[in-house]
């Protein structure tokens, strides 16, 4: 049983701004956002942490591993399914093109400007000033 969410907004400077890497989810009933821009996410399994869950499923979605210990808790959001939702944060020194998994069709990297009018909710908010710290 899955007891809520985890996330890892992963950026990376280019140009003097942070760049945000985000993933389209395919459309498809019964997915939760589908067709939207989003980070990697997904469930925490039953008596898992969420920052463990956060990495398990980035890299189950993109095949890119994420050192756990430099990662940061971001925000906490239980406005969905009542259920919360654990955003973390990694910056990354380099680039890096993820390998998807069948719960996306496109990724990219953008800059606070160029975040698409179809990004989550969550996501749009926090990234609405171009920094995370």
């Amino acid at each position: 049983m899955r007891t809520g969410g985890a996330g890892i907004i992963v950026t990376m400077t280019h140009g003097g701004e942070d760049n945000y890497l985000l993933c389209k989810r395919q459309k498809g009933k019964g997915v939760v956002y589908a067709g939207m821009w989003s980070i990697p996410s997904g469930g925490i399994e039953e008596g898992e942490d969420p920052d463990k869950a956060a990495v398990r499923e980035f890299f189950e979605e993109t095949q890119i591993k994420i050192p756990i210990d430099k990662i940061t808790l971001v925000e906490v959001d239980d406005s969905k399914y009542n259920r919360d939702f654990y955003i973390f944060h990694y910056h990354s020194d380099k680039y890096f093109e993820p390998t998807l998994d069948f719960e996306h069709t496109d990724w990219g990297w953008f800059s606070h400007k160029e975040i698409p009018e179809n990004t989550t909710p969550q996501i749009k908010h926090l990234t609405r000033y171009g920094t995370l710290t």
